[in-house]
C-alpha cells in the first residue's frame, strides 16, 4: 500500500514537468502587463532570427507559491490516507489472529462464517484503497490542468512582445538540453509573474 501512494506522489512531479514541454505562437492582440519583467538582458531583445527561452523547473517548483501549496496539500492528504489504510490493515490482521486463536473452539459453521467475514473485510479494504488511489489521481489531474492553464495564460501574455519561437524547460531530472545560455533563462520573470498573478488565476 505504501509503495502505491509513493508512486502517485512521484507521478505528480513527473506530470508537472511534462506540462512545460509545449510550444506556442506569440499573439499580436495580447496586451503586455507592465511589472512582470524587471530584468532581462538586452541580448534577448536584440537577437535576430529564431529565438528560444527556457524555464528552470527546479527553481519554479521551489519558488512558485501555488505549486508549493498544492504539493504540501497533496502530500498531507496522501499521508492521511496512508495512515488510515495502515490502521485498517492492522485491525484486520489483529482480527485474523484472534479468530485463529479461537478456531479450536469453533464449530465448522462458526469457522466458515468467521472466514467469510474476514474475506469480506479484505475485499472492502481493497476497494477502499482503490477508491483512495483514484481520488489522488483525480486530484493530480485537476492540479495539472489548473497549472497548465495558469502557465498558458501567463506565457502567452509574457511572450506578446518577446517573440520567442519556443519556451523550453530545464531540470536536472528531466534534462533535454545539452547546452543552455543563461542569458535566455526567463525563470525569474515567470516565477515573479505567476506569483503576482496568483490571486486572479483561472479557476476550475
Amino acid at each position: 500500500m505504501k509503495n502505491a501512494f509513493i508512486g502517485l506522489n512521484v507521478l505528480l512531479f513527473i506530470g508537472v514537468g511534462i506540462l512545460f514541454y509545449w510550444h506556442f505562437h506569440p499573439s499580436a492582440n495580447t496586451q503586455h502587463s507592465p511589472g512582470y519583467y524587471t530584468r532581462r538582458d538586452s541580448a534577448i531583445l536584440n537577437t535576430s532570427g529564431f529565438k528560444i527561452a527556457y524555464v528552470n523547473l527546479d527553481s519554479l517548483e521551489a519558488n512558485y507559491a501555488f505549486f508549493r501549496r498544492s504539493s504540501a496539500a497533496f502530500n498531507k492528504k496522501q499521508a492521511t490516507m496512508e495512515a488510515e489504510l495502515t490502521g485498517d490493515d492492522r485491525a484486520l490482521q489483529m482480527e485474523e489472529a484472534r479468530l485463529q486463536q479461537k478456531a479450536s473452539t469453533m464449530t465448522q459453521a462458526e469457522g466458515e462464517a468467521a472466514q467469510k467475514e474476514v474475506i469480506q473485510r479484505q475485499q472492502q479494504l481493497q476497494i477502499k484503497e482503490q477508491n483512495m488511489r483514484q481520488e489522488l489521481l483525480n486530484e493530480q489531474a485537476i492540479f495539472q490542468d489548473n497549472l497548465q492553464r495558469r502557465l498558458d495564460r501567463f506565457l502567452n501574455k509574457y511572450n506578446a512582445d518577446r517573440k520567442f519561437a519556443y519556451i523550453l524547460s530545464y531540470s536536472k531530472g528531466l534534462n533535454v538540453m545539452l547546452y543552455k545560455d543563461s542569458t535566455f533563462d526567463i525563470t525569474k520573470d515567470v516565477v515573479a509573474g505567476l506569483n503576482a498573478d496568483s490571486t486572479n488565476a483561472p479557476k476550475r
